[in-house]
């Protein structure tokens, strides 16, 4: 449970430090194995990190190339099946931490790598060639990430308090928002928030975010018209057995 938090002056102002670890002191709870900050001009990203495989013992955060720096939060699952596919790229092997692999994958399959990846996880690479940040969560939502773009200020974060503790960001509560938790007793409503113009990237979204615009896209989905038919029970069982290998294997 690492938490990230990311800062973008779309005007092309630079960020403040000390801002950005103010953002990032709210997220400290989350990171008991140290904070790492990357800071270019506009452009500020922090992970609080948690260590959580045996992989991650290596792992620094922020991973900085010449086209991509990689924040992330959660872990994959199907490390095995992207090795077979990136084996050798970027130095990338069997015990590379995470975000070497999330790395890889950007730059081999540019911003729809989120769609190659299994497991549980909120994570950003902002690529400074291209001026551009892809954001993205896990298909099931485990893993929390958050939005607001006020203006010229774009600012995610692992938790709504990080994004709050920004000067420009008021705690405005979201009418629409409460109204339906009342109505209805729920608090899950599309991207919505309690606070006016902060967001939540649902499940299995991505964010592209450049200066001129916020793309929002849903990269995977169940496919309900998908039907297997086989010819006997026991190739039944046998592929039953097959899947459940496969998702025991990954976790």
């Amino acid at each position: 449970m690492s938490g990230i938090v990311g800062l973008w002056n779309l005007d092309g102002e630079p960020v403040a430090a000390p801002q950005l670890r103010e953002l990032s002191a709210r997220l400290a709870h989350r990171g008991p194995d140290g904070e790492g900050v990357w800071l270019d001009g506009p452009v500020g990203l922090v992970c609080q990190l948690m260590r959580v495989t045996p992989e991650s013992q290596r792992e620094v955060q922020p991973l900085v190339h010449p086209h991509g720096v990689v924040i992330f939060d959660g872990r994959l699952d199907n490390r095995e099946e992207l090795l077979g596919r990136l084996a050798g790229a970027h130095g990338l092997c069997a015990t590379s931490p995470d975000p070497d692999f999330i790395l890889a994958a950007y730059l081999a399959w540019g911003e729809n790598f989120p769609e190659k990846l299994k497991g549980d996880f909120a994570l950003a690479v902002f690529d400074p060639v291209r001026q551009k940040l892809v954001l993205a969560r896990d298909a099931i939502g485990i893993r929390p990430l958050y939005y607001c773009r006020q203006g010229d200020l774009f600012i995610f974060a692992s938790e709504i308090k990080a994004i709050l503790a920004h000067p420009r960001i008021s705690a405005v509560p979201d009418a629409h928002m409460v109204a339906h938790h009342f109505l209805d007793g729920s608090s899950s409503h599309s991207d919505l928030t309690f606070f006016k113009d902060i967001l939540t990237l649902p499940p299995s979204h991505q964010a592209v975010v450049t200066p001129e615009r916020l793309t929002i896209r849903q990269y995977w989905d169940f496919d309900p018209s998908r039907q297997i038919r086989l010819s006997s029970y026991q190739e039944y069982v046998e592929g039953f057995q097959d899947f459940f290998a496969q998702a025991v294997r990954r976790r």
